[in-house]
């Protein structure tokens, strides 16, 4: 019995040396290998063995058992120390092995066992393989079918025969030859499943397939395509240009191009040309498709992500002007900076005047927004902007402004609670607001939050309620919350004070002043618009008012404007000297009439407001 004294037999006889009493009986510890083998003793080289050592007898004080094997091949262990007590083995050569089984326990005892096998020559069938080069491909390519990797256990590779069926139908392409190796066009796409049979000397015989997925498509077409803009926005023109496309071999190839250009459509009809244009139509990253075809049919493909922006529109053209009323004198103040533009700030777009609208541009385009302009003649004009963005997209927009003859000074006021511009002109020695007041104290002064309902029932109104007309005719305003100190039955505590700083309502001297410098009194006209006073009066006429009332309450205000478009009203801050009344003095000029009215009349009335400085 042969014993190799490995590191764990060397540690447990260096203890037992060491402690010669500590030595327990062998019988009580020594394992016993108990060895199964099937089939048995004699076997075919096709058979696999299998040992079985899984019913060793190891004694409790054992511990645990290890195994290692030799199968009589050759003079060193087959296998290393382990625990596993089962193996298979196949014998490849007829022959008597001797099959060698070593058992230790962790307490350095061991059995070995040895068992004679007898094998006998056994015939197998082949195992084919195929192997194909390219593994795809399309209908044109020539594939390689490669069986040299088929193996049979008793026969070399040179002694099997082959037989081929190259594209799977069932039928075979070859007679029964040595030849391993064949090449084939498969001639249009699909899946196909090529099918090998091998045949060995004694007559056995195996098939073996392989899967292939033919398509049109060659990698030598390298398709390639560009676009301009390279930053497109949704509804911009978008050209594609796909005449980098080439073939690696060919240096004039001949191609036909087809797009998918996403949003949910198919692919493009073939075309000669390699471009085409589109016009994106959603804000989304689009996903771009080439494909390129070959007059065989066989194509290639591409995908570029496209990044559009969204979609661009025109700009908006606005601007203000200081005062839409002036003479030759008249510096107007001409204010762009309300344009707008859905993709770029205001600061970027360029503008450009028209200021007599005679579409010749009296300006080159500049982003600077604001300016000055005088007319060196009377009449009106329809002054025109015209705004640009980057992408060149414009819009205009157009005003008319009235220039009269006259040579009265004029200036600008803006109202720093709103920041609405008035024209302004110099009457004698005061200066006039030219135009009628647009501040809305309803929405600017909330210094008084308490009066609330007298807001609601005492609004400022735009002409017959429409909030358009305030830019071209101004509001109307309640004479009794207006004047300060008129006195008289129904005085409430608060007025709004609707001039800007530095400004007043008119008083009755005032109004007589103006009558002699503008000689109103003889010519009404001179204080209406046009007129040689450039006051640029309105007849605007005034609106009264009816309440409705609901449980004992409030609840809406009914308005009728009278006199529309037919008389001019103007109303002061004088009361009369008999405290007992309560109307003020104002003036009416009536477009039918040549007179101009003056007298007192009552507070409860709404009336277009100017100021006086």
């Amino acid at each position: 019995m042969r014993i190799s004294c490995n590191i764990l037999i060397c540690v447990l006889f260096s203890l037992m040396a060491i402690c010669p009493g500590c030595q327990e009986n062998e019988i009580d510890i020594k394992p016993e290998i108990k060895l199964i083998t099937t089939p048995g003793p004699t076997g075919l080289t096709t058979d696999n063995f299998t040992f079985d050592a899984r019913q060793t007898v190891n004694p409790s004080g054992g511990g645990k058992l290890f195994f290692r094997w030799n199968f009589g091949e050759s003079p060193v262990w087959d296998s290393q120390l382990s625990k596993d007590p089962l193996k298979t083995k196949r014998f490849m050569k007829p022959g008597h092995y001797v099959v060698t089984v070593y058992a230790i326990n962790s307490k350095g005892y061991s059995d070995t066992t040895y068992y004679d096998v007898n094998i006998r020559l056994g015939r197998s069938a082949p195992r084919p393989v195929i192997r194909m080069v390219p593994d795809t491909g399309h209908f044109l390519t020539n594939f390689l079918l490669d069986a040299r990797l088929t193996r049979d256990d008793e026969d070399s590779l040179n002694t099997l025969k082959f037989k081929w069926d190259y594209n799977g139908d069932g039928f075979w392409d070859t007679e029964v030859d040595t030849l391993s190796i064949g090449s084939y066009v498969f001639g249009m796409e699909g899946d196909f499943k090529p099918m090998v049979e091998v045949l060995d000397p004694t007559g056995l015989r195996a098939i073996g397939y392989a899967k292939v997925f033919i398509n049109s498509v060659d990698q030598d077409i390298i398709p390639d395509f560009s676009w301009t803009p390279t930053n497109g926005a949704v509804g911009d023109t978008i050209l594609f240009d796909a005449s980098k496309s080439h073939h690696v071999t060919n240096d004039s190839p001949v191609f036909k191009y087809s797009w998918r250009l996403g949003e949910g459509e198919g692919w493009t009809l073939p075309a000669d040309t390699p471009s085409i244009s589109y016009r994106f139509r959603t804000v989304t990253d689009q996903q771009v498709l080439l494909k390129v075809t070959d007059p065989r049919g066989l194509f290639n493909t591409t995908g570029k992500p496209i990044h559009l922006d969204p979609e661009n529109f025109p700009p908006i053209a606005n601007f203000d002007v200081s005062v839409p009323y002036g003479n030759i004198r008249t510096q107007f103040r001409l204010n762009a900076w309300n344009s707008s533009d859905d993709h770029d700030t205001t600061s970027n777009l360029l503008v450009r005047w028209d200021f007599d609208g005679d579409q010749i541009w009296d300006t080159g385009y500049s982003t600077e927004k604001i300016l000055f302009h005088q007319y060196l003649s009377a009449g009106f004009f329809n002054l025109t902007i015209e705004v640009m963005d980057s992408k060149g997209l414009t819009s205009k927009y157009s005003r008319k402004i009235l220039v009269s003859p006259w040579e009265n000074e004029t200036g600008i006021l803006r109202d720093s609670r709103d920041m609405q511009y008035y024209g302004t002109v110099k009457i004698g020695e005061r200066w006039w607001m030219a135009e009628n007041l647009k501040y809305d104290y309803h929405k600017y002064d909330d210094s008084h939050s308490d009066m609330a309902p007298l807001y609601i029932m005492f609004p400022s109104l735009p002409l017959n309620e429409d909030p358009t007309t305030v830019e071209t005719f101004g509001r109307f305003y309640f004479v009794r919350d207006a004047v300060p100190d008129r006195g008289g039955a129904g005085e409430t505590d608060y007025v709004h004070p609707l001039c800007p700083r530095g400004w007043s309502i008119p008083t009755k001297e005032d109004w007589e002043q103006l009558i002699a410098d503008t000689h109103a009194d003889k010519n009404p006209e001179n204080l209406i618009l046009g007129g040689n006073s450039d006051f640029n009066g309105t007849y605007m006429g005034f609106a009264d008012y009816v309440f409705v009332y609901s449980g004992g309450m409030v609840v809406d205000t009914i308005f009728t404007f009278r006199d529309t478009f037919k008389k001019a009203w103007f109303f002061s801050a004088t009361k009369p000297h008999d405290e007992n009344r309560a109307d003020l003095f104002m003036l009416k000029i009536d477009r039918n009439g040549p007179a101009l009215w003056s007298g007192w009349e009552s507070l409860n009335l709404y009336i277009p407001v100017r100021c006086i400085k």
